[in-house]
């Protein structure tokens, strides 16, 4: 498998692997997600499960973002994202003269 259906697959092997569906859910399903396909129409597997009611749209949104990014396990913490990007920058500027000509 390569391309969509990778990504379909692993979309639905974190959804069981969270417990959000079961293993033969998900095989109806991506079989759900063949014949759509077949059909012409441009729906995701997530979209499958969300309108049979298997999955909510936001467990939907939950597995596309630990897809989105490598995950890590921190503390045994799951990082599913990454808040801000650390970098050393200097934080100075140009030096200003205080003194100024007068016009005496």
């Amino acid at each position: 498998m390569t391309g969509p259906a990778v990504n379909e697959a692993a979309f639905g092997d974190v959804a069981v692997k969270r417990g959000y569906i079961t293993q033969p859910q998900l095989e109806a399903s991506l079989e759900a997600h063949r014949l759509v396909l077949q059909a012409g129409l441009k729906k995701t597997l997530a979209d499958i499960l969300v309108d049979k009611g298997l999955i909510t749209p936001v467990q939907a949104e939950i597995v596309k973002r630990s897809l989105s990014c490598e995950s890590q396990v921190v503390a045994g913490f799951e990082l599913l994202k990454k808040l801000v990007r650390a970098a050393w920058a200097p934080c100075t500027r140009p030096a200003r003269s205080r003194w100024t000509a007068s016009s005496r």
